[in-house]
């Protein structure tokens, strides 16, 4: 099990092609986390749109902060 905080390998190579440019490199990596994003925001909110929000919010902040 990974330390919370840790990137897996794939998502490192997923993060490295994004880097070059790659734009669909994010889009599965956002696939491969969303289940995940949202489960915690629902866990959070109980509710299903501020949910789907918040998770869309992760993934907004996280493109840009991987394009920065």
């Amino acid at each position: 099990m990974r330390e919370a905080g840790t990137v897996s390998e794939e998502d490192q190579v997923l993060i490295a092609r994004f880097h070059r440019g790659e734009e669909e490199a994010f889009d599965r990596l956002m696939a491969r986390h969303m289940d995940k994003v949202f489960a915690l925001a629902w866990g959070v909110l109980r509710n299903r749109e501020d949910a789907l929000d918040a998770s869309q919010d992760v993934f907004i902040k996280l493109h840009g902060a991987l394009a920065g």
